[in-house]
């Protein structure tokens, strides 16, 4: 997208009023309100979400069709209770969603409030302050130090103008403006010399600028219609639908062929009988406590995140941050903390260069700690007593700093003598020295660039003069030379050692410069040399291929713009689960669309509400305790897929099977639901399981395959056992073989349970959470008493069995258990054998 501001870039003041048919005297209110007409409102818009649409969006996906068509076929059965506990899981499931899609029309109230509400403006003449909402292209507006710049603006009138763009472009440090015209157009915001953009801060100085475009064609406007456009898809959701149309595929293939063997071979007897017993059986198979469990296992995490003081808005992004592989991260206010200090202060006499350079500064002439952030690492390198002499000092003259002349004059009255300070660049501030620098200072400004780092010169002299001008800026003695930096946050080298332990790559993506953005990488191990770093002028430059290719190798990419980062974060995403860190303005967009977005400690508005996540603490260390917590909710929500497809497929086609094969069914459609329901209890609290540490050590991504193998084969197992027990009772008469094969469902499922819930032989396994063995006690003793029960006897039509009977069926159990744990364990000890690489294969076999 071309950038309106460029079209102003090298054209002269009285060409660009001219062109925006306005005057120096600015425009007439008459004028103003035609514009208004023409051009709209100052402001952002985008087309309003209706509520009512978002929540019916939510109901867009198989897995809710599955829900709900349960839901209504347990109330046509007359199971009221399963019914509601469905539309419960319904419910929870469609909340979680419309939370997260809700929070685009927050992104834009929060890109709206960001903004200025009142400005500065000529109109015919004269000063007046209107609202932010009412400035039209060809407006003159008055800006001062502290003001935000309300509209892109093409600078007409400046002195000693500074300005903080790092909300826009991530430049940790303030940009000198001028008013002048530039030698061609300009497409670059940080080449933009002579243009102010809205919602960057003025620093120091002052001025006057003509505005060249408002609301959505402004930079920041481009940035807000990226955030609230932006859309994506939880990796949660996304495979939970691919689950569910697993589930529901073999499902409707099953029951099709079992339904019509049923009328080809029993002729068509007791068809409705066996419909009613079909959808039973059906719906015995949907995992339908799948968005509870997700809800129990994310509100604990959320719970467990909250303490480390990490706010979770979109409950997902917990688990979807434990599949994360790539973690990219902005560089100011995440990384660094925006704010300068002193590194090095190359001086016979340190203490009185820093002195000087706090003297020149605007502590002395307000008599508070400065705005300007060179000024004020001078004023924090300070002690005491030289803060004291500086507010004493008296301010007598002073040249502004000028983006040309690149220094700044102050004339100060100490005791009884006038001195003379000027700072600024250094190249300016050799040229008016009374020596010659010397080849090591020269040698350590150059290096001190290399390291990304700014340098000050400070030079003074004894003033005889009257009145300060720029010829007296001469024969001035260096005091010295201050390098400045940008400071890190603490614990971020550390934070990136972690990160790269668990499989996450660190990208760090910022609009700084090349050096600066090599020198920071390096401090925190990111990269090793300068050839490392590749800038948005080069990425812009590359056919798609070529792009691509750049995004995987490169780990640090500077002068990036908003576009650019969003670019960036899709481009990741072809291959990766994408997770990424800012904090300004310009990162917005690139939060909206990441797979987990998080918010930096002080992030602005407009990236709080576009984040998942926002973190309350500087270090990045709280990350992985999240990227931990989000792979034990992974895995949590693992056990209870496997175990509840496992148990329900192997008891749904020996079930199916048997009901072909005896003239009566082989289990109620009301027992059914009642086996689903009081299995689903437990493998709902496995949310709260403990997990073992070898979970927690790689990205985590649901592995559909080895879900349908361990529902297949497992499932078979099942299956085998359930045969094994027909053939046993088979002529125990239908209510006794209906009582026992609902007792023996059920604690199948239970010891399923711990057999699935660790890759491990189960005694090796971390121990089981307390509420997960105590709820499995529970329904182990409501399963065997119900049969012996009045209301198990009336309401479910189970028979007392024999006590032998039920020993039969426990030592089946026990079997299945041990069964199950042998074939898992060979399973998985042939999928570690099959990760070995082809050549180690090779080797090992010879």
């Amino acid at each position: 997208m071309k950038n309106n501001f460029a079209n102003y870039t090298n054209k002269s003041n009285q060409a660009v009023i001219k062109e925006l048919s306005s005057s120096v005297e600015g425009l007439t209110f008459e004028e103003a309100n035609e514009r208004v007409k023409i051009f709209g409102r100052n402001e952002i818009k985008s087309r309003s979400t209706n509520s009512l649409e978002i929540f019916f969006s939510q109901f867009k996906s198989a897995f809710i069709y599955l829900l709900l068509a349960a839901a209504l076929i347990a109330f046509g059965l007359g199971e009221r209770i399963d019914g509601l506990m469905i539309l419960f899981f319904v419910a929870a499931g469609v909340l979680l969603g419309f939370i997260q899609e809700n929070r685009a029309e927050k992104s834009l109230l929060a890109l709206k409030k960001f903004l200025v509400n009142k400005t500065k403006v000529k109109r015919s003449g004269k000063i007046f302050e209107i609202e932010k909402g009412e400035l039209v292209p060809g407006d003159i507006v008055v800006l001062k130090t502290g003001d935000i710049v309300p509209a892109d603006l093409r600078l007409i009138k400046e002195k000693g103008l500074l300005i903080d763009e790092s909300v826009l472009t991530g430049e940790s440090l303030p940009v000198a403006k001028h008013k002048l015209s530039l030698k061609g157009r300009q497409e670059e915001i940080f080449q933009a010399k002579n243009i102010l953009f809205s919602g960057t801060t003025i620093v120091s100085g002052g001025g006057e600028g003509i505005v060249v475009s408002t609301g959505g064609k402004a930079v920041f406007g481009r940035v807000a219609k990226l955030v609230v456009e932006s859309r994506k898809e939880s990796a949660f959701q996304r495979n939970i639908n691919k689950l569910s149309g697993f589930v529901f595929k073999v499902i409707l293939i099953t029951l099709a062929v079992v339904f019509s063997l049923n009328v080809f071979i029993k002729k068509g007897k007791n068809t409705g009988d066996f419909l009613l017993f079909s959808i039973a059986l059906a719906v015995s198979v949907i995992p339908e406590a799948l968005p509870a469990v997700t809800t129990i296992s994310l509100a604990n995490g959320a719970l467990a995140l909250a303490k480390k003081k990490v706010v979770v808005k979109r409950l997902s992004a917990i688990e979807d941050l434990g599949s994360i592989d790539v973690l990219c991260v902005d560089k100011t206010g995440t990384i660094t903390e925006n704010n300068l200090s002193i590194c090095e202060i190359r001086s016979l006499d340190p203490q009185k260069a820093a002195l000087y350079g706090a003297l020149s500064s605007s502590v002395s002439q307000e008599g508070k700690p400065p705005v300007n952030p060179y000024d004020l690492a001078f004023w924090n390198y300070l002690d005491q007593e030289d803060k004291n002499q500086v507010l004493s000092s008296s301010l007598l003259e002073e040249i502004p700093f000028d983006s040309l002349r690149k220094v700044n004059s102050t004339l100060l009255k100490i005791g009884e003598e006038k001195i003379l300070i000027i700072k600024g660049a250094p190249e300016e501030i050799f040229k008016k020295l009374r020596d010659k620098v010397g080849q090591e200072d020269l040698n350590w400004f150059a290096n001190q660039g290399e390291l990304g780092r700014r340098v000050i010169a400070i030079a003074w002299k004894k003033f005889e003069g009257k009145v300060l001008k720029e010829c007296e800026e001469n024969n001035l003695e260096l005091l010295g030379l201050a390098s400045f930096a940008d400071i890190l946050k603490p614990g971020v080298a550390s934070a990136v050692k972690k990160a790269n332990k668990l499989g996450v790559e660190i990208k760090m993506i910022t609009g700084d410069s090349k050096e600066v953005a090599r020198a920071i990488a390096s401090q925190i191990g990111l990269i090793s040399g300068p050839e490392e770093v590749i800038t948005g002028k080069e990425l812009a430059e590359m056919e798609k291929e070529v792009f691509f290719k750049k995004i995987e190798e490169f780990s640090v990419f500077s002068r990036i713009s908003p576009e650019q980062k969003l670019e960036i974060i899709e481009a990741l995403q072809g291959k990766h689960q994408v997770g990424f860190l800012g904090e300004g303005v310009n990162d917005a967009p690139a939060l909206k669309v990441a797979n987990v977005s998080l918010a930096a400690p002080g992030a602005a508005d407009v990236a709080k509400e576009a984040s998942d996540i926002v973190l309350l603490q500087k270090s990045l260390g709280v990350i992985i305790d999240g990227i931990s917590e989000g792979r034990k909710i992974f895995s949590n929500v693992i056990k209870y897929i496997k175990t509840t497809l496992v148990a329900n497929f192997g008891n749904f086609y020996a079930v199916a099977t048997v009901s072909l094969i005896l003239p009566y069914l082989p289990m109620l459609p009301i027992q059914i639901l009642l086996t689903n329901l009081l299995s689903d209890t437990p493998l709902m609290v496995v949310a709260t399981d403990s997990v073992d540490t070898e979970d927690l050590g790689a990205p985590k991504s649901y592995q559909l395959t080895e879900i349908a193998f361990l529902a297949t084969f497992l499932g078979l197992v099942s299956t085998i056992f359930d045969f094994t027990f027909f053939g046993i009772f088979k002529n125990s008469g239908p209510a006794n073989l209906q009582t026992l094969w609902f007792v023996e469902s059920v604690l199948t499922e239970l010891v399923l349970i711990f057999s699935i819930r660790s890759k491990k032989f189960f005694l090796k396994a971390v121990a089981p959470s307390k509420k997960l063995l105590l709820t499995a006690g529970l329904i182990t003793l409501t399963t065997l008493a119900l049969p012996f029960s009045s209301p198990g006897k009336d309401f479910f039509h189970f028979k007392k069995p024999l006590s032998s009977a039920i020993l039969i069926v426990i030592f089946i159990v026990f079997f299945y258990f041990w069964t199950t744990e042998i074939i898992k364990i060979l399973y998985y000890r042939h999928k570690n054998n099959k990760a070995i690489s082809p050549v180690n294969e090779k080797t090992n076999w010879r």
